[in-house]
């Protein structure tokens, strides 16, 4: 003889196991069916079926005068369902926003390459230039002195020191047309 479903929601009010068992045997296909309809993923189908009669039996002291099983059911996958939408839109946007995140991290790090790699390029410049013209370019550039202070100090003219720098600085323009190789 059936046991009809008003009769298994009391036998699971009282805590037996087997009401509980028999319900899902009774409804989990069409639970899950549902919830495939709206998931698309076997496994999420499957993990809504079992929270929602996982979530039947942790509820049965409170699910007293229920009208309609089916409808119950029904309320309780759907619910599981929106969930499951609610938790796939935030770990997307989390995956998002660290795409984003790693993608920023990537260019600093692109750039501060970019920047070391010039530098380097632009020390290897200057390191390859005459002893006095790398003295008087770095006088100037890195010690901020003038055209002036660096002739008196060094006991030149100031026209040496303007050909030296004019020099160094037409070396260093070459770094932008090799650059733009590669660019």
């Amino acid at each position: 003889m059936a046991i009809d479903d008003n009769e298994l929601l009391r036998l699971i009010q009282r805590g037996d196991t087997v009401a509980l068992g028999m319900l899902y045997v009774r409804y989990s296909a069409r639970v899950k069916a549902f919830a495939m309809g709206f998931v698309h993923n076997g496994i999420d189908a499957d993990d809504i079926t079992h929270d929602v009669f996982f979530n039947l039996w942790q509820q049965r002291e409170s699910i007293n005068d229920i009208a309609s099983l089916k409808a119950y059911l029904f309320r309780m996958t759907r619910n599981a369902i929106f969930s499951i939408y609610r938790h796939r839109h935030i770990a997307d946007a989390y995956l998002a926003k660290m795409k984003e995140n790693v993608q920023e991290a990537s260019n600093e790090t692109e750039d501060k390459i970019a920047t070391a790699d010039l530098l380097e390029l632009v020390n290897l410049i200057i390191n390859d230039m005459p002893e006095q013209r790398r003295r008087i370019f770095t006088m100037n550039r890195f010690d901020n002195k003038t055209y002036d202070e660096i002739a008196t100090e060094l006991g030149i003219s100031r026209k040496t020191v303007e050909y030296h720098i004019s020099q160094a600085l037409i070396q260093l323009r070459k770094i932008n047309r090799l650059m733009l190789f590669f660019i």
